[in-house]
């Protein structure tokens, strides 16, 4: 009966193990190479919801992988109207960090 415990033990912490390792592995080859700077450009006459899109799929990556991979990041909003830059401002606004926009 304690084998079986410690056989359970045992695998589990290897299956820690080896998730860790995928998570450094995929780490190392989705790192940008150079500044680290990860630049979105947003086209001009875009939806809102493709608009949302970029931002939130940005901020899920910077989530996921941490600031390992982007050292900054950058929209940018210069070919957008007054109406799609107050959405972006909108929304980076409620995500609550600090991101440039070039505008």
């Amino acid at each position: 009966m304690q084998h079986a415990f410690i056989y359970g033990a045992v695998a589990a912490l290897s299956f820690i193990g080896f998730v860790c390792l995928i998570y450094v592995c995929l780490l190392f080859i989705y790192r940008p190479k150079g500044s680290g700077c990860y630049i979105v450009h947003i086209p001009h006459n875009a939806e809102a919801a493709e608009i949302e899109r970029l931002i939130y799929g940005v901020h899920l990556k910077r989530m996921i992988f941490g600031d390992l991979i982007f050292d900054k990041i950058e929209f940018d909003a210069s070919e957008l109207c007054d109406k799609e830059k107050h959405l972006v401002d909108t929304l980076i606004e409620e995500l609550g960090t600090l991101y440039n926009i070039r505008k």
